[in-house]
Order: C-alpha cells, then structure tokens, then sequence
C-alpha cells in the first residue's frame, strides 16, 4: 500500500470519528454534547422535538449569525427574559428583548433613561443635585427643574433633604407655591413679602403699625397717609371722614372732608397754633386777657374797650375794673380831655374833673346852681296871686 493510499484511509477514519461525536449547526444529533464539542458551537443545543434524529440548534438565548450561536441582542425574538440575558437590563417585553423600566436602548446596551441615574445595577431616579440636560430628566423629584445642568429646586421651592418644599414666603395651593398672605403662619418678616408693608407679628403675617387689612391688603389706616412706602400721620389739609384722622397734628379736626384746625387755633406751618386773639391755657385756647402780651389791637378784642399796646391795655377813656374796661370816672387819671368822656361835662387836668361852673355831685358833674331860690319865688309869687284875686 502506498504512502498516498494510508494517507487517504487516515482521513476518512478521522472524518468519520469527528462527524460522529459532534456536529455543525442543523446537523444530525442525538445529545447536546454532540452540538457543542469540535466542530460545534459551545452555545449549541441538540433540539429532538423537530425529529428522531435531532438537529444541532442555537440555546434559546442565542440566534444563528453566519454559522456561530450569538447572543440576542435588543429587537430578537424571546419567549422569557432569560432569552435576553445577553444584554445587561434588559427583558422580554411580549416576544421581542426590549430594555426593562427606565432604561432605554443606546445602540444595543440599555442605559439609564434621561430622568435616572445608574446605582449598582439598578435605574433610579435622578435627585437634586444631579446632572441635567432638561427638566424632564429632574421628573423624579416633584416641583424640581433643570437650572443649567443641574437638577434643582423651582422658583419659590427650597431643597428640604431631597425634596422640594415651598420656600419661607410661600405656601402650597394644589401644586404650586404661592405667596403667603396675611393670617398665613410665619417665621419672620421675610415669610410674608409677598403683601407689602406686612410682617410677621408672633407667628402670623399682619399689616405692619399704621397699616390696615383690607381685603388681603395692607393700607394706610385712617389717620395715616402714603408717603412713597411709608404711612405718615395726616397733615392739614388732608382728606378725612372723622376726627380721628386728623390725630396726627394737636387742635386739629375734620372739617367738611379735610383736616383743618379747630375753632380759636390757626395753621402756623403745619401745627395748628391759638389764633390771635386767644392765648394757650394748658391744651385749650382762651380770649387773652388785660395784661396778656399782644401785637395788635385785634389780639385784645376778648376785652371790650381794650387794645394793644406790647400787652393788652384798656383804651384811654377806660380804666380796669377787674377783668374789665370801666369808663373813667372823676379823680382817675387821664392825659386827654377824651379820657374822661364817660363823665359828662368833665375834663382832663391830670385827672378827670368837672369843667369850670361845674362841681363834683358824686359821680356827676353838677353845674352848681341852687334849686331852692327859685321855689321860694315860685311859691311867693303864687301866693300874692291868690292874695290879690
């Protein structure tokens, strides 16, 4: 036997022995092992359901790629997620390897959706703090918002431990913040911004001192007026609709719809200050008196027959009787004949006295002449009448 001849009866023993302990894909078997062996696939199985004989397949969670058993990839076919295990996260979703619950397909792996993070081997959901390329990806935390590339809190929301909670001056309605109102609790002036001119008195946002509530905000109360952010006292001149509005300034009332001063006072500036004729007595205005300093005659017109000079003196022909003017009378003092004209026939020397002809009969000036002559010639006269008829 030749050389060539050995060689050609070697192969076919080795073809028939090889042939025979394993085989290709969909060829004959009888066992797994003869699918998986030289020749085979390792990831091969003998499936027998399809004939007696068997033929050499890929295991369920491969799929035949040129010749080789291969591991499914996203999109084949599976009757179990086991079938997918070739992908890491991913499961049989109906009869087709689909990424599982929050991850998604990134060519052919399954990553984390955008609104959740890799922790291990799990997806969970983004926090605060973590990187963003939209709000959507910061879903997992309510009332959150992606602020450059970050996860964080939105406006009027505060980061609390993870979550986001209203800020201070805020307060949950449904599912926005709003800001706080009055009545609402507070912490500090800063927790109830959202009225101006309130602040947090005890626990609770109230109008501020000299504001008022009305209808959820806060305005000058009656006696006050806005002066650019701050109620200011009423002035004169000022609208009112009662006296008390008119409190800001001493001695002045509402008069008609304006704060004005009241009766005896005047406006000196601003404040309201006893008119002329009268003089401040404790907190009222009284008529000044004889004495009192004055700058004009009308300064004195409290006194009947008095004028002004530096104090309130009585005129000329007058003397003081008391809290009074009283006329002159005989023996006071004068400087001018018209001093003395509340006596008639009386004239000034120094003092009043009677004109010549005239004599001082009490408070009189008599012209001196007897009555007595004049009534014995009357009677002697009616008498010689009588006689002589």
């Amino acid at each position: 036997m030749d050389a060539k001849l050995s060689l050609l009866i070697v192969g076919a023993a080795i073809f028939a022995l090889t042939h025979h302990c394993s085989a290709e894909l969909f060829g004959a078997c009888a066992a797994d092992g003869e699918c998986t062996g030289a020749g085979g696939d390792a990831n091969a199985v003998c499936d027998t359901g399809a004939d007696v004989d068997g033929n050499c397949v890929c295991a369920s969670a491969y799929k035949d790629f040129g010749g080789d058993c291969v591991a499914k990839g996203l999109g084949d076919n599976c009757a179990d997620t086991s079938d997918c295990a070739g992908v890491s996260n991913a499961e049989c979703s109906g009869t087709t390897c689909a990424c599982a619950a929050n991850f998604r397909n990134d060519g052919g792996s399954c990553v984390c959706d955008g609104q959740y993070k890799m922790d291990g081997v799990n997806c969970v959901s983004k926090g605060l703090g973590d990187n963003c390329a939209d709000t959507a990806e910061c879903a997992g935390v309510s009332n959150a918002e992606c602020s450059g590339t970050t996860c964080a809190c939105a406006a009027n929301f505060r980061n609390d431990g993870g979550s986001c909670v209203c800020d201070g001056q805020y307060k949950m309605d449904g599912v926005n913040c709003v800001s706080k109102g009055l009545g609402d609790n507070c912490a500090d002036t800063a927790d109830c911004a959202g009225v101006s001119n309130a602040e947090c008195s005890g626990t609770t946002c109230a109008c501020a001192a000299n504001f008022r509530n009305d209808g959820g905000s806060c305005v000058c109360d009656g006696q006050y007026k806005m002066d650019g952010v701050n109620c200011v006292s009423k002035g004169l001149g000022d609208t009112c609709t009662a006296n008390s509005d008119c409190a800001g300034v001493s001695n002045a009332e509402c008069i008609g719809s304006t704060c004005a001063c009241a009766g005896n006072y005047r406006n000196d500036g601003g404040s309201c200050v006893c008119d002329g004729q009268y003089k401040l007595d404790g907190v009222n205005c009284v008529s000044r008196a004889l004495g009192d300093s004055c700058s004009a005659d009308g300064h004195c017109a409290g006194v009947t027959h008095a004028n002004c000079n530096t104090n309130c003196v009585c005129e000329g022909q007058y003397k003081v009787d008391g809290a009074a003017c009283a006329s002159k009378g005989l023996n006071d003092t004068c400087t001018d004949d018209a001093h003395c004209a509340g006596v008639s026939n009386a004239e000034c020397d120094t003092t009043c006295q009677c004109i010549s002809g005239y004599t001082a009969s009490g408070s009189l000036c008599d012209s001196g002449v007897s009555i007595l002559p004049s009534m014995l010639l009357f009677v002697c006269t009616f008498a010689i009448t009588v006689f002589m008829n």
